[in-house]
């Protein structure tokens, strides 16, 4: 099932990630990526985002800086939720545009919407499964303990199918995340 508060943080995500790729400039000049450019995606989030505290930060990394990391929270985005990517000062504009798209979950939240489609079909398919790991386990525990066993002769011993036989039905016999055949 989908988070309702995870969603709603990644719609403003990403609505925050496409307004500062519209307001990148296609040619830049010798504009550096400094206060100018802040001032300008300053300028475009809070026209976009009124009555927030969204804004961008740039922090030189190293002297002279070799990287510039870009940082956009503020209310309502929590600071551990912030957009947060570097930029080589040479290359800001391609830079800052692959870390916007990147940082933009819009792609991940479409994909959620196409797999809750699926929700139905997959607890069912869940369930057989899990009645078929269920059985293969009553089949494994229906064995009797081996006659010639001496050292290893107790039940929990030979509770759960050889290395041969998990090898060759995984599915069956290996432990997956929430499952324990």
């Amino acid at each position: 099932m989908i988070d309702p508060e995870k969603r709603a943080k990644d719609l403003l995500r990403s609505a925050v990630c496409q307004c500062l790729l519209k307001a990148l400039p296609t040619k830049i000049g010798r504009l550096k990526l400094g206060q100018v450019v802040k001032n300008r995606l300053d300028q475009q989030l809070a026209q976009s985002f009124p009555n927030t505290g969204i804004k961008i930060a740039l922090y030189p990394l190293g002297s002279p800086a070799k990287h510039i990391c870009v940082q956009v929270w503020g209310e309502p985005i929590a600071y551990e939720d912030r957009i947060d990517f570097l930029c080589d000062p040479a290359f800001w504009v391609q830079d800052m545009r692959r870390g916007l798209q990147q940082s933009d979950p819009i792609d991940v939240t479409e994909r959620e919407d196409l797999e809750e489609t699926l929700r139905a079909q997959l607890t069912e398919l869940d369930r057989i499964a899990g009645e078929a790991r269920a059985a293969a386990m009553g089949l494994i525990l229906d064995l009797p303990i081996p006659a010639s066993a001496t050292v290893r002769n107790k039940p929990e011993v030979w509770a759960r199918a050889s290395p041969m036989l998990r090898a060759e039905f995984p599915l069956l016999f290996a432990k997956f995340e929430g499952c324990e055949p």
